[in-house]
């Protein structure tokens, strides 16, 4: 959906987006509690959604999809350890780095958020069709 909306293919982003809303929880839990998370369509799906996938997937990417769920549910001190645990190998993954600095903000540590912001953007700065402008915009807060 974001690719067909870069390229002005709105109807197909339309139609990508509306097959994801159906079929997305049962064909990939996890990216599916992603997207809701980011979009702030149904956070407190999200974050069943990636409770669940977390009980069976303990990986860095479930990690920080819980986190971000959790954050985007207006529950950013409870995400902030799992989002620090999703950066703890040091992996080069700008979205991961700006989910982490977000919540870290958002939970009241901004020399540490701002951070991580940061080096999301140096290692990327077009990560994300969205999160890469709003880490850019919390660090011009």
């Amino acid at each position: 959906g974001d690719a067909r909306f870069v390229a002005d293919d709105a109807k197909g982003a339309a139609q990508a987006f509306e097959r994801l809303m159906k079929i997305g929880r049962r064909a990939d839990p996890r990216t599916f509690a992603l997207y809701l998370a980011t979009s702030g369509r149904d956070t407190a799906e999200a974050v069943r959604l990636a409770e669940e996938e977390h009980k069976t997937r303990g990986d860095i990417y479930t990690r920080d999809t819980l986190a971000w769920a959790l954050h985007s549910a207006g529950r950013s001190a409870e995400a902030r350890p799992l989002a620090e645990s999703a950066i703890a190998l040091g992996t080069h993954d700008a979205r991961l780095l700006y989910h982490a600095g977000a919540i870290k903000l958002a939970a009241g540590d901004a020399e540490g958020g701002r951070a991580l912001l940061r080096k999301a953007l140096a290692l990327n700065p077009k990560f994300d069709i969205g999160g890469a402008g709003e880490a850019a915009h919390l660090l011009a807060q």
